[in-house]
């Protein structure tokens, strides 16, 4: 977007910068783009030119008031329009309708008319982009929100929000837990994860300083540890935020205990606040930005998802290859414990998939964890990446199973029985389980821990009143193999 404070001179306002950026999205290896709302028609048509997607944002107010019935008509109003325009391009492949509701003001919102306001939604933006999909971007804090109106469920999950939160329930568990309890049987979309900037010395009073990270290495890092736990997720896709240093966008985003001098909102002034040093391209230098070391690092990733295996899963028969392959890869090698060589062949122009029999590495009693090393060679049979990731082999464990049931109120504390229990029924007793639990209006998270009974429950009372995400794991250990049970439950009071 430009407006009249951004520094770019008015001469160089045009479409090549925009062009410039589609083509280095698509050098990356990325085969989509996500729009917050459609500013232009031009981006569309520009990412088709390149052979990218679209997420195409249809941007509705966030502070959902359904007493007002002007604004909801709006609503409709701008969504069949937008959708209209959408549905005039053919790389368009989903829509997202909303972004990020604010929760506060759904917690007393009956939840059907809710449902009503959403169903209402969904049905112009069909009406006006027939065949295409319609979700919103949800987050963790708004999870209470019911589900069924949407073709896609679609959540902002970041591995480095909810610090405390996450030591207990991991980001993979997190992830995961969170498709199962709210997109059981819908496809599963990941609307943003990622984002870390390597700004030089945060502003200690940074509401964004969790995403800060010391050098540019340490984001490339990083952002390629949260591509190996999302491509593990049982999802449709997933969108890394962002594309470029935002710094022109501070006055928009600054956080609140931040003092911004007036020289420095007006845009000129690249400012140490996280938020402003995000990309894998850095614009402090050059409008036109120049390619971090993450760029390079996540363009490398780019060649080839590793879909499956799952790390933490453990095979007794064979295991699933399956990788998302870019152009530039034409064969896959897998080599596995340093010894087999198997290949894997493409099932279509973008994916490689077979399944290898393990049966001779189970013939212990115990599991093993093995190594695999995935080869990916070009046309001159030219090594051109290598990607590392480990499985288990063994007897496929009948894994604990908790449960979670809210049960009263003591005063204005929400008490919640948890139960852990073999799948046939019989208790687990005596065990540690680890709780979290994320005030869905602070952001503030507690952790503690609990031991359950001779019948394998445990009564907590939650240290806050909610509303609340909670989450339990329990650490399963047997045979060698170990690995976390967690169970994630929203407590709307």
């Amino acid at each position: 977007g430009k407006d009249e404070k951004d520094p770019v001179p008015e001469k160089d306002i045009g479409y090549d910068l925009v062009e410039m950026d589609m083509k280095r999205i698509r050098d990356a290896g990325f085969n989509a783009i996500r729009t917050w709302g459609l500013l232009d028609e031009k981006i569309v048509e520009l990412a088709a030119k390149y052979d990218l997607w679209v997420v195409g944002g249809i941007w509705t107010d966030r502070i959902i008031d359904l007493k007002n019935t002007s604004k909801i008509e709006m609503a409709k109003d701008h969504v069949a329009r937008q959708a209209k325009n959408y549905s005039r391009y053919p790389n368009v492949a989903l829509l997202l309708i909303l972004n990020e509701p604010e929760p506060g003001i759904l917690l007393d919102v009956d939840d059907g008319e809710l449902r009503s306001y959403f169903d209402s939604l969904v049905a112009a933006a069909h009406e006006n982009c027939p065949g295409i999909p319609v979700s919103f971007s949800n987050w963790p804090i708004a999870a209470f929100i019911d589900s069924s109106s949407w073709d896609v469920i679609s959540y902002n999950l970041y591995s480095n929000a909810s610090d405390d939160f996450k030591k207990v329930i991991d980001f993979y568990d997190y992830l995961n837990g969170l498709k199962q309890l709210k997109s059981p049987e819908k496809p599963f979309f990941i609307s943003e994860y990622g984002f870390y900037s390597p700004v030089p010395t945060p502003n200690p009073h940074d509401i964004w300083k969790f995403s800060y990270v010391r050098s540019e290495e340490e984001q490339a890092e990083k952002l390629l540890a949260d591509l190996e736990i999302v491509s593990q997720t049982e999802s449709c896709g997933f969108t890394m935020m962002q594309l470029l240093d935002i710094w022109f966008l501070s006055c928009d985003f600054v956080s609140p205990d931040v003092s911004i001098s007036p020289r420095d909102q007006n845009k000129h002034v690249h400012d140490l606040l996280c938020i402003e040093w995000g990309g894998l391209l850095s614009c402090d230098e050059k409008y036109e930005g120049i390619p971090r070391k993450a760029y390079y690092a996540v363009q490398k990733a780019n060649q080839a998802i590793l879909r499956e295996p799952d790390f933490k899963e453990i095979y007794d028969k064979e295991i699933p290859i399956r990788l998302y392959l870019e152009d530039t890869v034409k064969k896959v090698k897998a080599v596995i414990d340093e010894d087999a060589v198997f290949t894997i062949p493409r099932i279509s122009p973008s994916w490689a998939e077979a399944k290898i029999p393990v049966e001779s590495l189970t013939k212990t009693d115990k599991s093993v964890q093995h190594q695999l090393e995935i080869r990916l060679l070009d046309a001159k049979n030219k090594a051109i990446n290598t990607l590392k990731r480990s499985f288990w082999t063994g007897q496929k464990p009948a894994l604990p199973l908790i449960t979670i049931r809210h049960e009263v109120d003591q005063m204005e504390w929400p008490t919640f029985i948890i139960t852990l229990a073999h799948p046939d029924g019989t208790p687990v007793s005596q065990a540690r389980i680890d709780l979290a639990f994320l005030n869905c209006m602070t952001w503030e998270d507690t952790c503690l821990s609990a031991t359950t009974d001779t019948s394998g429950q445990s009564v907590v009372v939650s240290p806050d009143y909610g509303p609340l995400v909670m989450g339990v794991r329990y650490l399963y250990e047997k045979n060698g193999y170990s690995r976390t049970c967690s169970q994630l439950y929203y407590y709307k009071k």
